[in-house]
């Protein structure tokens, strides 16, 4: 109800089971309004309302009220649905209220079906976590607002609020799972009239004694049997992590990770066990995510390198820069909005600090490089503040001492290097430091340094897949592709599935004239990636230097239908047209290369185009 309190409108709430104020309709789904001694909403009626005894109504009965409210917002329904209450007469209305149990909100959402999936979006979950968030802490806070007997629900409001506050902040909330005997009681009373009837026969009640003996004894041997199979799943799930996590490369490590994962989640949602194996799974659960979206995160990084590795002109040095941009706005790391000051303080809650400067080091490089191609990227005075931050929220002196290199920060100077090297240890210092090292005692001018810690970085970390990527990069602008190939081969073990791998060990096999091979490589490249325009492009022209000049029309198509930019494809359909006596074809093929080349391009097919022109004039 709105009121006016010293002429200021003042919201209170007057009674949650009431449908009617000052004789007008608040709700036209209001149900049971016609019975004068029962008004109000039936889902949101506590069981002393409901019943009409005369029993003083307080604010327990708003913490029940609030309490359905709470299991509303978790599961998207009140405990007792609308749909059953409409078919009941008054007397099984107030049966529901006063005695049926609701389910906890995480079981309830683990039966939402096709709902789950609406109710976890709304909620910004995945539909399998949201049941996870509320098992435990949140159900039982919220059976406890929802308890029959009011005596067992909070006082006030304010403990309940402070129960709530508890279990966002990971501390032990005052509810609890109702014990054994609570339950026995509840069954009893919604049973009375069966049991009162059993009391005539003492034989009966021995047996119901000693099955209920019976009960507690298996229910406490199936507590031990999950409480030792939780535990004992966890142990396996937690050194399966520690594996993958030692090997992030390892796709079969990950996967008997997951499984294992997978197996503790479902143990969880069945088990007996008690609060404290729970939270210990749950413990692990959370480990599990954390390390995983640091693999995620790293493979990001890792793909955008390798895919862009040849990519040094303006335009794919933006598309490396704005790929930085979006790994790392998925992390919470929004480049648009963020200062540098408030990336250092999100660096420092951070809980992998030393991967996300890698990935900002990185970021920042290409945009000095974007800079140096006169895009007018950054400045110098927004680089130092960048470093600053980075170095507040990692003040290692060796990171901070190449850092402070690698971005000109301060003046090249070898004797600072050498120093922090000496200070630390570089066996401790992981595959992307070693290599931002190399490059800065490079940029010192200390070349034979450079090459010693990079074949160090490359023992050390001898599974590294951007370590051996870059340095078959180096070697093939060195025109050494016979080692170059070697490493990348090196990294097609690493990273099977990497597209841009397989892509670049193709190219690095055609430079070194092994065509067979490299046409082999790059249709491994294409099944991983079909919608790589270049990855055709090259292999059409492979198949032409082959002598395979249809198969190299219909790759050359293919790169064009992906990719209507790369016009030299028309060039090698119309050289392949050529080499199939198909003049007219290769003439029209041309003829569309030079309406797109550049003035100096079009010189490389003036004379084909002289030739077609001879051979159709002659009638071939």
């Amino acid at each position: 109800m709105v009121t006016l309190h010293d002429g200021q409108p003042v919201v209170k709430v007057i009674d949650f089971g009431v449908a009617k104020a000052l004789h007008q309709r608040l709700t036209a789904k209001t149900l049971y309004t016609q019975f004068g001694a029962m008004v109000g909403t039936p889902q949101y009626m506590s069981p002393e309302q409901a019943e009409m005894t005369g029993l003083d109504i307080d604010t327990r009965s708003d913490i029940y009220s609030l309490s359905v409210l709470l299991y509303e917002l978790m599961t998207g329904t009140t405990p007792l649905e609308t749909e059953n209450l409409r078919t009941v007469g008054l007397q099984k209305l107030q049966q529901m209220i006063c005695e049926d149990e609701a389910q906890r909100p995480s079981l309830r959402l683990s039966i939402a079906g096709e709902n789950l999936t609406t109710l976890a979006k709304h909620r910004s979950v995945s539909p399998e976590r949201l049941p996870r968030e509320l098992k435990g802490d949140l159900d039982w806070i919220i059976m406890k607002g929802l308890e029959k007997d009011r005596s067992r629900r909070y006082e006030s409001a304010k403990d309940l609020a402070a129960d709530i506050h508890r279990a966002l902040n990971h501390q032990p909330v005052l509810a609890s799972p109702p014990s054994f005997a609570y339950r026995a009681k509840k069954f009893v009373r919604r049973n009375r009239v069966q049991l009162t009837l059993a009391t005539a026969a003492m034989g009966v009640v021995a047996a119901l004694l000693v099955g209920l003996f019976n009960y507690q004894h298996q229910r406490m041997a199936a507590l031990r049997k999950d409480e030792a199979q939780l535990n004992d799943a966890i142990d396996e799930a937690n050194s399966a992590l520690v594996a993958a996590v030692e090997d992030s490369d390892s796709n079969d490590l990950w996967t008997a990770a997951e499984l294992r994962d997978t197996q503790v989640e479902k143990l969880v949602e069945e088990s007996m066990a008690g609060q404290s194996t729970i939270s210990r799974a749950q413990s692990f659960l959370e480990r599990f995510d954390t390390a995983s979206q640091n693999r995620q995160f790293a493979f990001s990084m890792e793909e955008l390198l390798v895919n862009h590795a040849a990519k040094q002109s303006a335009e794919g040095l933006r598309s490396l820069e704005n790929g930085f941009r979006e790994i790392l706005k998925n992390r919470g790391y929004d480049m648009d909005s963020l200062s540098p000051d408030d990336v250092a303080m999100r660096l420092k809650q951070d809980h992998a600090p030393i991967k996300l400067t890698d990935a900002l080091e990185l970021w920042l490089a290409t945009r000095m490089k974007l800079d140096s191609t006169g895009a007018n990227e950054i400045k110098s005075g927004e680089i130092r503040r960048w470093i600053e931050a980075m170095t507040l929220a990692d003040p290692h002196p060796l990171r901070a001492a190449i850092r402070a290199t690698i971005f000109q920060t301060v003046e090249p100077n070898k004797a600072i290097l050498d120093d922090a090297v000496d200070a630390g240890d570089l066996a401790e210092m992981c595959a992307r430091k070693l290599a931002w090292l190399a490059q800065a005692y490079e940029q010192v001018g200390d070349r034979k340094q450079s090459a010693e810690i990079r074949d160090y970085a490359l023992t050390l970390h001898s599974g590294d897949l951007l370590l051996n990527f870059e340095h078959a990069i180096r070697l093939m602008e060195k025109d050494r592709d016979d080692e170059a190939i070697r490493y990348l081969m090196r990294c097609t073990s690493i990273r099977p599935g990497s597209s841009g791998v397989w892509k670049e060990l193709a190219i690095a096999l055609g430079q070194n004239n092994e065509l067979q091979q490299a046409q082999k490589t790059i249709k491994t490249a294409i099944d991983l990636n079909p919608s790589d325009a270049k990855s055709h492009l090259q292999l059409a022209n492979w198949l032409l230097q082959d002598k395979k000049a249809k198969g190299s029309i219909d790759s050359a198509n293919i790169a064009l239908g992906l990719d209507e930019k790369l016009y030299t494809a028309y060039r090698i359909i119309g050289r392949a047209n050529m080499e199939l006596g198909k003049y007219p074809q290769a003439l029209v093929a041309f003829e569309q290369f030079q309406k797109r080349a550049s003035e100096d391009e079009r010189s490389l097919v003036d004379a084909l185009v002289i030739e077609c022109q001879k051979q159709i004039g002659s009638g071939h």
